[in-house]
Parts: structure tokens; C-alpha cells; sequence
């Protein structure tokens, strides 16, 4: 599958630049002498220093004889070449610390030849060789790359191997493209943030996009295997905008492997540079880091590239996030064709998303797809094969993804108006497996009216085995335990265990969890006491934590912490277990303290949490809160007193 380029990349191809002028050999003068001063061309205006490329030629004349001076100058190199018209000339070369310094020693020399009664030349260069089969316009506007390239900047990417631009083609194939590779890649070099340059965006569109591709691949991997430096990652922004996202996406896993190794920054850095892509699944790999990164300073580029993508497109988060659930091609029958040229085989995506392959030619069921025959077109059938492959790569990280977010959906019930809903999960053919396994609900003004299922007739079944008319009005989402009662939970338990449906989120396994009144400690900011004084093991907190997406609250200077909370950014509340004893990494147990929920404090707003204690007033009664919110919180942090258990048992 090809990635979708970023925006940028959708403008028209450049206009064809100026040839600049190649170098001329170091012996060469000007080949024919004037036939007096006053018949000589006139001065050719110097190259722009920023350029950082000069070369100006002059003739001196005083009727005894005629001399010739030229200068050069690229980057911080200055060269001069001195002698008898005519004659080859001495050449001299010297360089200087800066190309500031280059220039402004050749601008010196100049002033001093004209004072002297040297007239300046038109310089007249033959054009660089064009390789065999190039095609010539092409390597005179990749010449006029090369002048475009700030000379500062190509001094700081001087690390790349030069083979690596060299390796670029213009779109025919044949022509080098090396330094439109080098003006893009110094253009990205000093960006702060991954954003769309629409010139090079063109440049890009003129060159072979294979070449390119591999190129910035090299140029990536080159960069990885000497250490990652920090101050070159500006490499990121071009291989995540034009890499496709079959081996884009294993950055995630890199991601990951820098967050391992404290290296938050670079990791934070690269996650913005992946969204950037803006393919679909780039973004659903970027919204997995922004709940899964155990770094804040990770997970907070990885929400804020998702926020802005949202923002361009005027929609919510969660909006986007639905927008972008691909199809992979499959229609709306969860059907799709690989083809081999004269044999064509169909992959059909079954309920718990493996696929079943049938030959079309015979009508037959097959376990994997054949070898090419004879007939076959060997092309078309080694790029299905392939295609295959990563069709169940995608579909395994779709899944994974859509878990996730379902499995969240279940603890806030975040809804979906029913034509929202249907365009999610019933046209979308991976969303629809996970539909027809769930128990919905339909809510009116936040209260549960009927539960439901999704059929694969496309009606909709009550728990009564009843036919169910969605009502126009109401919101969509999935059903709770608590609000559904034991009575109707245990009727869908038995109609999908008639029907032999497993869910793909356990919905009705989940534990219902009714707060009483005298669990509540009103005076302590209406703490929840179930878990005081239940002393657990260090690993026990950071690996419920890590299992279900849980902040570390502030942490002392000897390195104790004492929370975890966990934030839901669609009810706007936190969630937040308090302890005293652990330090990081000390492996001490902690004692568990007060369970609290208040309000998820915004970018501007302080958090009420402070080393375990809630500001006072800050707290929220639960009894107020959705009640499938507060179960579904008490139900995760009711694992620590099964681990307090354990260790109790341990002892």
C-alpha cells in the first residue's frame, strides 16, 4: 500500500531553474585575448555571497602584454588562477574558517585588481558531461539545486555519505538527481517542527520516487546506526513525510526502544515527525503512543500532533480518530482481490479478523497463496503476495488500535449519533466484526433506553431475541454491566453463547462495582476508603499503571511518588490512587492510602495532587460521577487489593 503524502506534496512541479555555471578546470584560462581593453564585455556582476559560489574572471591589458586573473570560491575554499593569457596559468587555494571569510578575502582581491586597471570577463564554461542516457535540461536544474543549497546549512549535513544523494534519479530513471536530494534534506535540516515545505515538496515530484525513498531510508538508518545524535534528528521530518507506511511504521517500536533508553526528547520529537505523515495508520500508531508511551513528555507530542491534525480538519479528536479507521481495501462485504494476471484469489475477513482465501478460478478454499504458475503474471503475483503480507500486519495493528479505544469507550461511554455510528461500524468491514460482537446501547439524555446487537443481516436483536428499531433520535454506544442489571447481562451472556460469539473486548465480564455511602470519607475530600491501609509490592503500581495508561503523580526529591492517575479526556475527569512508602526503582511496597476523583486539570491548571494529598475542595463526591465510570475505576484499582492479597499470602 502506498502512503499518502503529506499536503504539501500535492502542488504543481517547479518551474525549470537557471543553469549555474559549472567550474572550469584548474589550469584553464580565458582562450582568446581582446583585441583592446575597451572592446572587453562588460563586469559580470558577482554571485550573491549568501550563495557562497564565485567565480569571476579579468583581464589586464597595458599594450606590452596581456594577464589574466581568475577567482573561485565555494563555500569556505577560495582558489586563484594567475598567469599570461593564453598560458595555463598558476594556481593557488587556500582555506578559511568560515565561508563569511572566504568571501569577504575574494571580494578584498577583487577591489584590488580593479584598482589596478583589471577589466572583468564574461566567463564561458562548458556544461558538466551529462551521464549516459541523461537527459540534459534535467542535469543543468540539478546543477541549479546545487547553487541554491545554503552554504551554512550544507556544511552542518557534510556527515551524509555522499553516496547516499548520489544514488537519486530524476523521474526517468537515469538522470542523477543528487544535489535536489541535498537543497531538500539542508532545507528540513534546521526545522524545529515537521512542517510541509511545498518547494521541495515540487522538487520531490520531478525526481524517481523509488530512489528517493531509499535514499532518505539510508540516510535514516545511517543516522540510527551512529547513536541517534539528537542535534541532527531533523532527519526524521523528510523520512516520515515521504517513507511509505508499510516501513514507516516500525518508528513506533523505535519509539519506544528511545523511551527505554531516557531519551524522552528524541522520542517526543519523532512522534510529532510520524503523525506528520498523515496516513491513517500513522495516526493510529501515533494515537497508541499518546496513551501507551510510558514517558509524559512522549504522550504529550503524540496528543498534541493529534490535536492539530484535528484542528485543521475542524473537528474533534475523537472525530478524527474515527475518520481515519482505514477499510484496507476490503469492500463493504469484507471482501478483496489479489491478483496473478490470468488466476485471481479472494481474501474475505472472518469475525475475529484471520482471513479465508478461496482460488477463484476453482471455487476451492486455500490456505495461503500459491506459488506463481506458468500462465500466471510472476509480477503481479510476487506484489500480491506481498500485499498479503502486510494486509495482516495492518489488520493486526487496526485491531489493536480499535481494542484500545473501545475498551476506553466502555469505561466513559462516549457516544456516537446513530448515521456517525453506522458509517463506523457497519461500512467499515474491520469495524463491523467488532460490532456484531458487542452489546450496544441506545441512551436518551445520557440514560440507557435498550440494549441491542448488530446482526449480519443488518438489523439490530435485543437481548429478548427481539427485532429493535433504533429510535432516531438517540446516541449510540457500547452497554455497561452496571446500567444493563444482572438480569439482561446474564440473557446476552446466554444468546452469544447460543449463537458461539466471543467478544472481542470481555463487555460482560467486566466486574460491577456499587459504591457505598460509607465508603466515601466525606471530610477527606470525599476519598474512597476500600483500600486503606492494604500494603502492595512497588511492581504492583507501575505495572497497573503501565496496563492501563496511569500518570505518576509528582515525584520528592529522595525519589518517592505517591499517585497514580488515570485521565479520560472525554468526561473530563480524573481518577487518582494515593499511597505512601515506594521510591522509583527502590523496589519498596507502598501502602495504599484514599482513592480520589476531581476534574482532569487543563494545560493552564494546576493539579490539585500533591505527594497523595488532594487540594482541599478539589475533590468530587463519586455518587454525582456516571456510575459505569466510577465501577469501571474501582474495578481497576480493586487489582492492587488482589495484589496486597498475594503478597500477604507470599510472606
Amino acid at each position: 500500500m502506498e502512503q499518502s503524502a503529506p499536503a504539501a506534496a500535492a502542488v504543481s512541479a517547479p518551474k525549470p531553474a537557471a543553469a549555474s555555471k559549472s567550474a572550469a578546470p584548474a589550469a584553464s584560462a580565458p582562450a582568446a585575448k581582446p583585441a583592446s581593453v575597451a572592446s572587453a564585455p562588460s563586469a559580470v556582476p558577482a554571485a550573491t555571497p549568501a550563495s557562497g559560489v564565485i567565480h569571476r574572471s579579468f583581464i589586464f591589458e597595458d599594450g606590452k602584454s596581456g594577464k589574466f586573473w581568475t577567482v573561485k570560491v565555494k563555500g569556505s575554499n577560495l582558489i586563484t588562477i594567475y598567469g599570461r593569457v593564453g598560458s595555463d596559468g598558476e594556481k593557488t587555494e587556500k582555506d578559511f574558517n568560515s565561508d563569511g571569510a572566504c568571501i569577504q578575502e575574494a571580494e578584498k582581491l577583487i577591489a584590488e585588481k580593479t584598482k589596478k586597471g583589471y577589466v572583468e570577463q564574461a566567463v564561458s564554461e562548458p556544461a558538466a558531461t551529462p551521464a549516459a542516457g541523461a537527459d540534459p535540461a534535467s542535469a543543468a536544474q540539478d546543477a541549479a539545486w546545487e547553487a541554491k543549497v545554503n552554504p551554512a546549512r550544507k556544511k552542518l549535513i557534510a556527515w551524509v555519505p555522499e553516496e547516499i544523494f548520489a544514488a537519486v534519479r530524476f523521474a526517468d530513471g537515469k538522470t542523477p538527481a543528487p544535489n535536489a536530494l541535498r537543497f531538500v534534506f539542508a532545507e528540513h535540516f534546521l526545522l524545529a517542527s515537521p512542517i510541509p515545505l511545498p518547494e521541495c515538496a515540487e522538487i520531490l515530484a520531478a525526481l524517481d520516487k523509488k530512489s528517493v525513498q531509499q535514499a532518505l531510508k539510508a540516510l535514516y538508518e545511517n543516522w540510527l546506526s551512529t547513536g541517534a545524535d539528537a542535534k541532527k534528528k531533523a532527519v526524521l521530518i523528510p523520512y516520515c513525510f515521504y517513507t511509505p507506511i508499510n516501513e514507516l511504521l516500525a518508528l513506533k517500536k523505535q519509539i519506544y526502544d528511545w523511551i527505554d533508553a531516557s531519551r524522552g526528547a528524541l522520542a517526543a520529537f519523532a512522534s510529532e515527525c510520524f503523525a506528520a505523515n498523515g496516513n491513517d495508520l500513522a495516526f493510529l500508531a501515533v494515537d497508541e503512543i499518546s496513551q501507551k508511551a510510558g514517558n509524559k513528555q512522549v504522550k504529550k507530542a503524540a496528543q498534541g500532533a493529534l490535536l492539530r491534525a484535528a484542528a485543521d480538519l475542524g473537528i474533534t479528536l475523537d472525530e478524527l480518530l474515527d475518520k481515519i479507521v482505514p477499510t484496507l481495501d476490503f469492500d463493504l462485504n469484507g471482501k478483496r482481490i489479489f491478483d496473478f494476471g490470468p488466476r485471481q484469489f479472494e481474501a474475505t475477513l472472518q469475525k475475529d479478523f484471520s482471513l479465508a482465501l478461496t482460488d477463484l478460478s476453482t471455487g476451492k478454499p486455500i490456505k495461503s497463496l500459491p506459488a506463481p504458475n506458468a500462465k500466471d503474471d510472476k509480477e503481479k503475483a510476487d506484489h500480491a503476495k506481498a500485499e498479503l503480507s502486510e494486509l495482516k500486519k495492518f489488520i493486526k495493528a487496526v485491531v489493536k488500535s480499535q481494542t484500545m479505544r473501545l475498551e476506553r469507550v466502555l469505561i466513559d461511554g462516549r457516544p456516537w449519533k446513530i448515521e456517525a455510528w453506522k458509517k463506523l461500524f457497519v461500512e467499515n468491514p474491520i469495524m463491523r466484526c467488532f460490532a456484531s460482537g458487542l452489546i450496544w446501547g441506545a441512551y436518551n439524555d445520557g440514560k440507557l433506553i435498550e440494549t441491542f446487537r448488530y446482526m449480519d443481516d443488518g438489523t439490530f436483536n435485543t437481548a429478548r431475541d427481539e427485532e429493535y428499531t433504533l429510535p432516531e433520535t438517540a446516541a449510540i454506544s457500547l452497554a455497561h454491566p452496571i446500567e444493563m442489571g444482572e438480569e439482561t447481562t446474564t440473557a446476552w451472556k446466554q444468546q452469544l453463547e447460543d449463537y458461539e460469539i466471543i467478544q472481542s473486548i470481555k463487555q460482560l465480564e467486566v466486574k460491577v462495582i456499587p459504591l457505598k455511602d460509607d465508603d466515601i470519607e466525606t471530610e477527606k475530600n470525599f476519598g474512597v476508603k476500600r483500600y486503606l491501609g492494604n500494603t502492595v509490592p512497588e511492581s504492583a503500581l507501575t505495572g497497573l499503571a503501565k496496563k492501563y495508561d496511569m500518570e505518576r503523580g509528582p515525584t520528592g526529591d529522595s525519589g518517592s511518588y505517591y499517585s497514580y492517575a488515570f485521565n479520560d479526556t472525554w468526561l473530563g475527569l480524573t481518577a487518582a490512587i494515593t499511597f505512601d512508602g515506594p521510591y522509583m526503582g527502590g523496589g519498596e511496597p507502598g501502602e495504599l492510602l484514599y482513592a480520589y476523583f476531581y476534574k482532569l486539570p487543563g494545560p493552564d491548571t494546576e493539579d490539585p495532587m500533591d505527594y497523595g494529598e488532594i487540594a482541599k475542595g478539589a475533590g468530587l463526591d463519586p455518587r454525582t460521577l456516571p456510575l459505569r465510570f466510577v465501577s469501571s475505576i474501582l474495578s481497576i484499582f480493586d487489582n492492587l487489593l488482589k495484589a496486597a492479597e498475594s503478597a500477604e499470602e507470599d510472606e
